[in-house]
């Protein structure tokens, strides 16, 4: 059985707090249930037992959500293919900040943003042409039939 956590619970208000002011990821799978992310609850990192999870069953990711308390953006419905890891980013000036590296495959071009955690502002965004083997890759199950769709917050 693979473990996910299909409310917003305890636990994941737990990361929320000021002892840990962690942002997380929120799906909405093509089956209705919504999984939220919960590294440190169960073995493994979210993203890769969502990952077995969809296979497993077949299912899809239709929405994907960043969230910190009522802070929540909708980013991607239906997305083709996506990745997602959490980070620590240097950026330009000296500072470094916590991230959502969120990415989305189209065919053709992989854009990557990094999503600054916990305020949830875009930092850093690029497109590049690159290999389709990446890693923590989630690709919905009818590809290459769906089109890349953004939703603006």
């Amino acid at each position: 059985m693979i473990e996910l956590t299909f409310e917003k619970d305890g636990f994941v208000r737990e990361q929320e707090g000021p002892e840990h002011k962690l942002s997380h990821f929120h799906c909405v799978l093509s089956n209705g249930q919504h999984v939220w992310q919960d590294d440190g609850r169960y073995e493994g990192l979210a993203w890769n037992r969502l990952a077995k999870y969809l296979e497993g069953n077949s299912l899809n990711i239709d929405e994907f959500w960043l969230e910190f308390k009522s802070n929540k953006k909708r980013l991607f419905v239906k997305p083709p293919a996506i990745s997602w890891a959490r980070g620590l980013v240097a950026s330009l000036g000296g500072s470094n900040f916590s991230c959502h590296s969120i990415g989305i495959w189209d065919g053709n071009h992989f854009t990557r943003a990094y999503y600054s955690s916990p305020d949830l502002e875009v930092r850093e965004f690029y497109i590049s042409k690159i290999d389709w083997d990446l890693p923590n890759l989630i690709v919905r199950k009818e590809w290459p039939n769906n089109e890349l769709k953004t939703v603006d917050s």
